[in-house]
């Protein structure tokens, strides 16, 4: 058993949570920044999974943490594809100047 203090590790996890919203929505210069930090929001949530799952000592927790990693994981190389194509085609990964993208 791990003795932690879930405390702690909770306020570096809404730290982290907050750094990260300043990347997303102060600091939106490029597209990829964007994109790192919203696989770095979901990193933090897989944290706090496994933070709880410690501390209950529960094994779903750990099998539901690897689902979202693969999740994450195929998510995110579909749009990293995604945003090299574009970027082969318009030269342009600024988030201002792209507007094509809009459906």
């Amino acid at each position: 058993m791990l003795n932690f203090d879930a405390n702690s590790l909770l306020e570096v996890i809404v730290f982290l949570v907050y750094i990260i919203m300043i990347g997303i929505f102060v600091i939106r210069r490029d597209l990829i920044n964007i994109l790192l930090c919203i696989e770095l929001l979901v990193l933090v949530g897989v944290v706090l999974l496994l933070v709880y799952s410690l501390r209950f000592d529960d094994l779903s927790g750990y099998i539901f943490i690897l689902v979202l990693l693969t999740i994450s994981a195929s998510e995110s190389a579909l749009i990293l594809s995604i945003l090299v194509y574009y970027y082969q085609l318009t030269s342009i990964t600024n988030i201002d100047l792209v507007t094509s993208l809009k459906g």
